[in-house]
C-alpha cells in the first residue's frame, strides 16, 4: 500500500479543477457562438422571405446595425 500525501492529493484535485474550468468555458464560448451563428440565420431566412424590396432593405439595415461594433459606428468606419 502505497501513502500520499495530502499535498499530492491537493494538486491532483487542482489540476482537475483547472480542467474542468477550461471545458466548461469552451463550453460556454461555443454555445454564445452558436446562439449568433443561430441570429444570423434567421436574418438571413427573415430577408429571403420578406415580400417586397422595402422589407428586405430594412431588414439588412438592422442587421448591419446589429453586427457593426461601435467602435467603428463611432469613429465613422464600414461594418
Amino acid at each position: 500500500m502505497t501513502t500520499t500525501s495530502i499535498a499530492d492529493v491537493s494538486k491532483t484535485f487542482a489540476s482537475i479543477g483547472a480542467a474542468i474550468s477550461a471545458a466548461s468555458e469552451g463550453i460556454r464560448a461555443f454555445g454564445r457562438q452558436m446562439a449568433i451563428e443561430s441570429r444570423r440565420i434567421d436574418w438571413d431566412l427573415a430577408i429571403l422571405l420578406a415580400d417586397d424590396p422595402k422589407r428586405r432593405r430594412r431588414l439588412r439595415r438592422d442587421m448591419a446595425r446589429e453586427y457593426r461594433r461601435p467602435s467603428l459606428i463611432h469613429n465613422g468606419g464600414k461594418p
